[in-house]
């Protein structure tokens, strides 16, 4: 297990339990949130209100000795394509950064797998939008699979 400090698990601890794995930026100290995120244990996203939350990416759970979790907060079974589908299959979307922290993956993999794998691959239609949140993407309804 990866050595971290006691308010850091206590953090990370929090966000494993939190519904999506996301907590309230503004409840964690600066200084605490901003190692967590440095070390990519967590990743903040930006809220409509102006203010952030931060999201428990796959190397957080890894720190806890947790197992990986799919897209619904159950012990995946499956690869991390099918985490991707089922981020994509949620009616508000995902944004890369989501993506990326449910598959530990970088960007440039995450855009990879939705094109080759995703879009190629299992014929799904993807769609993209520009929101104040970032670009989401989604997989178009009635898309098979």
């Amino acid at each position: 297990m990866t050595k971290i400090t006691q308010r850091q698990q206590e953090v990370l601890d929090l966000a494993a339990k939190a519904d999506g794995g996301m907590i309230d930026a503004a409840s964690v100290p600066a200084a605490v949130a901003k190692s967590l995120i440095q070390r990519g244990f967590m990743l903040s996203t930006p809220r409509s209100d102006g203010g952030s939350r931060l999201l428990l990416t796959a190397a957080g759970r890894s720190a806890l000795g947790l197992p990986a979790v799919d897209a619904a907060g159950t012990v995946s079974a499956k690869g991390k394509v099918g985490i991707l589908i089922d981020l994509l299959r949620r009616p508000g979307g995902a944004t890369v950064e989501a993506m990326m922290a449910a598959t530990g993956w970088q960007a440039h993999s995450v855009r990879g797998a939705i094109s080759g794998a995703i879009k190629k691959g299992k014929g799904l239609t993807v769609t993209a939008e520009a929101t104040e949140a970032g670009r989401v993407y989604r997989i178009a309804e009635g898309a098979g699979a």
